[in-house]
């Protein structure tokens, strides 16, 4: 009878481990970190559960140069996720979409003066408006989509105030207003 015990028990584990469902398992919520860079570059970064890595970046003061990069690690390792050209990103941010073009997984913008084109300044004005979404978001995470590829990732925004973006210090004078 022990035995009859022993075999019931260990199907019932076996039973409950693999008929769990995937999101029963804790979801793990990376934190945003900042580094100072060469030349005076601050970089906030951020990671999402399967390794794929967001990173906003600011040049010096007298360099002006800003942008994001995005790095995809996918939870596919034999088919990753290629990034290559030009694709619509979104980001959504409390239920808002924020979309941008983006070349190779990276965007960068030139300081904005009087003389900079409509064409650079109107995407400039776009991305320091989603990078004040993310500081004001009172959420605990975003979603990046490429529809293109058909994925998305999610990312924590648990301590983003403590970064250069949240701070306004160093981020490209971007204060929460």
């Amino acid at each position: 009878m022990n035995t009859r015990k022993a075999v019931i028990v260990a199907a019932l584990a076996v039973t409950v481990i693999f008929a769990a469902p995937p999101g029963a398992h804790s979801e793990l919520n990376y934190r945003w970190a900042t580094a100072a860079g060469r030349g005076g570059i601050v970089h906030d970064s951020i990671r999402s559960a399967d390794g794929t890595e967001l990173t906003f970046y600011c040049g010096a003061a007298d360099m002006g140069q800003r942008g994001l990069m995005f790095h995809p690690k996918g939870e596919d390792k034999l088919a990753p996720v290629s990034l290559k050209g030009r694709l619509l990103f979104q980001f959504v941010i409390d239920g808002k979409n924020y979309p941008f073009e983006i070349d190779d997984g990276m965007i960068a913008f030139p300081d904005i003066n009087n003389d900079t084109p409509m064409s650079i300044a109107r995407p400039y004005y776009a991305f320091n408006e989603m990078v004040q979404a993310l500081i004001k978001s009172k959420s605990r995470s975003f979603v990046v989509e490429v529809p293109d590829k058909q994925r998305s990732w999610k990312f924590s925004l648990l301590n983003i105030q403590d970064t250069s973006l949240g701070t306004g210090k160093t981020f490209c004078s971007n204060k929460v207003k």
